[in-house]
């Protein structure tokens, strides 16, 4: 029901890779030390920042800490307060088409670095 992005670090868990195939999780991989090919690098705290900066004020690392919790909450969370099942499902396809093409111009540019590029 869902896809799992490893990044191949050296801390990869052979625990974590057995139970991801024995419950037959489409398990993406990319290459080592490359945050232009991170999700969470190119989108998720861009999203977060944008929340952020459109909420109320944040005036302690407490009330930052709560309000990063309740904007992912709400990304992973289609039930949560304002957001849609739709929302989530868009999110969730950009995110993933937005990978492929820059892993796409990555091979392109023979492994340089590719944020320039989006």
């Amino acid at each position: 029901n869902f896809s799992f992005l490893l990044d191949n670090s050296l801390y990869s868990n052979i625990d974590v890779r057995d139970y991801c195939a024995q419950k037959e999780v489409c398990v993406l991989s990319q290459p080592l030390c490359s945050p232009d090919l991170s999700p969470c690098d190119y989108c998720l705290f861009d999203e977060i920042r944008i929340n952020i900066k459109m909420g109320p004020p944040v005036e302690t690392y407490t009330m930052l800490a709560a309000a990063i919790r309740k904007i992912v909450e709400e990304i992973i969370d289609p039930t949560q307060k304002d957001t849609s099942d739709v929302k989530c499902q868009l999110l969730g396809k950009s995110i993933l088409l937005e990978l492929l093409e820059r892993a796409k111009k990555c091979v392109e540019l023979n492994g340089d670095y590719v944020q320039d590029y989006f």
